[in-house]
């Protein structure tokens, strides 16, 4: 599944990027891949 944050820790970066290099920033992204809960919990019952 995915899950949307609030707020983006990479967007005070992408300003600074923009402000101290003359860059324009027209997108970014940042993924996190890993297990829920019950998916961590069907991993360890298959061991």
């Amino acid at each position: 599944g995915l899950t949307a944050i609030a707020e983006c820790p990479v967007h005070e970066l992408e300003h600074q990027l923009q402000d101290s290099h003359d860059f324009k920033v027209y997108y970014h992204t940042l993924e996190f891949f890993g297990l829920c809960d019950r998916c961590q919990a069907e991993q360890d019952s298959e061991k």
